[in-house]
C-alpha cells in the first residue's frame, strides 16, 4: 500500500477531531474540560478505526497479490508443460545435437530458405515463454521466489545453450534500426538475468 493512503486517513482523522470539537462546543452545553475529554476520546476512536482500516486494506491487497501470483504461476506452468512446448524443446535440442557447434549457422541457412520454417516457430515459442517470465519479474508482477518455482536448472540450461545463441544470431542478422538495437539490448538483459539464476543453487 502506498504512503498516500495512510496520509489521507490521518488527515481525515485530524479533520474529524476538529469537527467534533466544534460540534461539542457549539451544540452542547458542557464544561471546557469535559468538551476536551469528549473530543480527545472521539479522536482516539477515529485513530484506532483508521489503523484497523489500514491493516485490513493491507491484508486484502496482499491476498489479492498472492492470488494473482498463483494464477500466473499456474498459467506459465501449463504453457511450459503443454505438448507444443515439449515438442519444440525436443526438436530444437535434437537439432543442436545433430549439427554440433555449427547448429546456429545451419539454422540460419535453413531459415533463409524458408521464413515460415517450423523449427523457427519452435524457437519463438520457447523464447516467448522465457521472455514473458523475465518481463513479469522486471515489471514486479511476480517475485523472484515464484521464478525459482517456475524455472528449474534444466530449463535454464536449455534456454541459454540453445535458444540464446539462436535468438542473438537472428536478431543481429536482422538488426538495421534503433528498434532492433533496443530488442538486442532486451535480449541481452534477459540472458544476463537467467545466467545469474543459473549460477545460483536451484532445484533441478
Amino acid at each position: 500500500m502506498s504512503w498516500k493512503a495512510p496520509l489521507l486517513l490521518f488527515a481525515i482523522c485530524v479533520v474529524t477531531s476538529f469537527f467534533l470539537g466544534w460540534l461539542v462546543h457549539n451544540l452542547f452545553t458542557v464544561s471546557e474540560e469535559r468538551a476536551t475529554l469528549i473530543t480527545a476520546g472521539a479522536t482516539l476512536v477515529v485513530a484506532f478505526a483508521t489503523i484497523f482500516l489500514v491493516f485490513i486494506t493491507n491484508r486484502v491487497v496482499s491476498a489479492t497479490r498472492d492470488t494473482i501470483h498463483g494464477q500466473i504461476l499456474l498459467q506459465i506452468s501449463r504453457d511450459y508443460a503443454s505438448d507444443d512446448m515439449l515438442k519444440a524443446i525436443k526438436y530444437l535440442r535434437e537439432w543442436e545435437k545433430e549439427h554440433g557447434k555449427d547448429f546456429v549457422e545451419k539454422f540460419l541457412e535453413q531459415l533463409s530458405k524458408d521464413i515460415d520454417w517450423e523449427y523457427d516457430k519452435y524457437r519463438r515459442r520457447v523464447s516467448h515463454h522465457f521472455y514473458q517470465i523475465f518481463l513479469l519479474w522486471e515489471s514486479r508482477v511476480i517475485r523472484e521466489s515464484f521464478i525459482t518455482t517456475l524455472v528449474k536448472q534444466g530449463k535454464i540450461d536449455f534456454f541459454l545453450e540453445v535458444i540464446k545463441p539462436l535468438d542473438l544470431a537472428i536478431a543481429q542478422k536482422l538488426a538495421d534500426s534503433k528498434f532492433d538495437e533496443t530488442k538486442i539490448r532486451f535480449l541481452e538483459k534477459t540472458f544476463e538475468f537467467f545466467e545469474q539464476m543459473r549460477n545460483r543453487p536451484l532445484d533441478s
